[in-house]
């Protein structure tokens, strides 16, 4: 061994006593390392009820590709654990669940899904995760279900209930039992966190399941389950009731110029942007751009016109006149399967209704959506589904709040998938059952971002980064910026969120600089220009 020559002692010692504490210090990383990974072996081992788990492995820190192929970097150590829950015949409901091997908060958190599932929503875990959460997400036991198409599920009630609303729960239950045996000790915090049909699990859970979760982040959620797949058909009816009628992408597009530039002069209202800021205070009428002689690029057809009215009315029982649905708010004009109907038509294009499976649930396989009633057919569909795929319309959480529990629901206003008009009829119906909106603030929480589409994800004109493992991240992880954030400082310290800034990075990449900020505010707040400064940053609007 070759031995350190020092001309001075001190130092000489020193140096030795540094590498000795290095020494200790990587010996000490190494014995943990050894011993988390021993603990996440043993959860193979772990007997849960009507619970299997399939497997148990370390991963180690760095870049983690997943089953969805994708590649999630700046990962710390983890261990990764799935399993597959079957509480009665026909149900295998999959769970995949990634705990933090060091620095764990103390907090567990559930994740949502999307459309009728069939996959694990890896981006929510990852981000999860990143945060020292331990974080878990389930497939809703749809599986050969994809997200957009659920027809495989025809003749399998057991697989609509765990969709509708046991899968989360039971989902929860089992993600506990993991934590405390792989940490030695109960979580803290238990936090729920879901967009679209995740939003829609969220608020099951804080309703059905109240005790699962200390808070509750509700994104784009759906409310009314069956009315919603009623509108999705109402919709393409009205777009090939007659050759012609659909609006192509350049029409559509015309559509969307026409109402921003009709809807967005006034008081507090920014100029330059290219999205409706107020959607409730908008009224424009398609009919003011039918085409004076036939066809035209500036202009609509007299057919192209009448659906666009019919998007916005939305459906209705035609024998009692009854609203189904709500129609679409101004500003929701977009290529999302909502408005963009025409076949061969980008992004996306559908020969049939977006989402319609569920009828096929209750009328058969061979359902034709050119017969469906919205009289008779509706009833019949909700009497069959009802029970176990509108369980977000109870509008009840008293027992949610009695526990301390904290909900923040989000929207936005360019979604043309949900509506965002049925989360604010929801959210006034649930603070009029809780004593009114001021004092219900003190529990819940509901934000409308402008031009944002279906769950941030979908994109749209305005600022649709927001964080909270849905949709895109913020660009910081603070209460200010990140909606699971927000949820968190509210739980742990009290503060309720007065705004979110949400952000509209170069392209929607977040590796991208940023465009512009801009605030949300807490319903029945909006964010007004302050008559002065950048309109891109945040700091030039206000809530009022």
């Amino acid at each position: 061994m070759r031995l350190m020559k020092c001309a001075d002692m001190i130092g000489c010692l020193r140096r030795v006593g540094l590498l000795i504490a290095i020494g200790w210090a990587a010996a000490i990383v190494g014995a943990n390392s050894g011993r988390a990974a021993d603990a996440c072996a043993s959860l193979k081992d772990l007997k849960i009820d009507d619970t299997t788990i399939t497997a148990a492995e370390s991963v180690p820190a760095g870049s983690f590709t997943a089953a969805d192929s994708k590649s999630y970097a700046n990962l710390p150590a983890f261990c990764r654990v799935t399993a597959t829950l079957s509480p009665v015949h026909d149900s295998a409901i999959r769970l995949e669940m990634w705990l933090p091997q060091e620095g764990w908060k103390g907090v567990f958190e559930g994740t949502g899904t999307g459309g009728f599932g069939g996959r694990f929503i890896y981006p929510a875990l990852a981000s999860g995760l990143r945060q020292g959460y331990a974080v878990i997400n389930s497939d809703e036991g749809t599986v050969p279900a994809t997200a957009l198409n659920g027809d495989d599920l025809v003749g399998h009630p057991v697989k609509w209930r765990d969709w509708g609303f046991r899968a989360a729960h039971l989902m929860t239950a089992a993600g506990k039992q993991i934590a405390q045996a792989f940490y030695g000790k109960e979580p803290t915090h238990a936090y729920f966190s879901g967009c679209s049909t995740g939003g829609q699990q969220a608020l099951i859970e804080a309703q059905l399941y109240p005790a699962d979760y200390d808070g509750i982040v509700a994104g784009a959620p759906v409310v009314n389950r069956t009315h919603l797949h009623a509108a999705l058909v109402w919709d393409y009816q009205a777009a090939q009731r007659t050759p012609g009628a659909a609006l192509g992408h350049d029409k559509l597009m015309l559509l969307k110029k026409a109402v921003v530039a009709s809807c967005n002069p006034g008081a507090g209202t920014a100029a330059s942007d290219t999205f409706v800021a107020d959607p409730p205070h908008c009224v424009f009428d398609p009919a003011s751009l039918v085409c004076k002689a036939g066809d035209a690029p500036d202009c609509l057809t007299l057919e192209q016109a009448e659906t666009a009215a019919r998007f916005y009315a939305g459906p209705k029982n035609p024998r009692t006149g009854e609203q189904i649905y709500p129609g679409w708010a101004r500003g929701s004009e977009g290529p999302a399967f909502g408005w963009s109907l025409e076949e061969g038509d980008p992004p996306l294009s559908l020969k049939e209704p977006g989402l319609d499976s569920i009828f096929k649930w209750v009328f058969g396989p061979s359902w034709d959506w050119r017969s469906f009633d919205f009289d008779h057919d509706m009833a019949e569909a909700d009497a069959i589904l009802g029970p176990d795929v509108n369980g977000a319309t109870v509008a009840n959480i008293d027992a949610f709040k009695a526990h301390g529990g904290k909900l923040l629901i989000y929207h936005g206003w360019a979604d043309s998938i949900v509506n965002p008009l049925a989360t604010i009829a929801f959210y006034e119906t649930l603070a009029k059952a809780h004593g009114g909106p001021e004092p219900f603030q003190n529990s819940a929480r509901l934000f409308l971002l402008p031009g944002v589409e279906h769950c941030g994800i979908g994109g749209g004109e305005g600022p649709n980064a927001f964080g909270g493992g849905q949709g895109l991240p913020a660009p910081v992880v603070d209460a200010e910026h990140d909606v699971l954030a927000a949820l968190a400082q509210w739980i742990e310290t009290g503060t309720a969120p007065e705004k979110l800034i949400a952000t509209k990075f170069q392209g929607d990449d977040p590796t991208k600089p940023v465009v512009m900020q801009r605030p949300a505010c807490p319903y029945p707040k909006r964010a007004r220009y302050a008559g002065s400064g950048d309109t891109n940053a945040a700091a030039s609007f206000v809530c009022e």
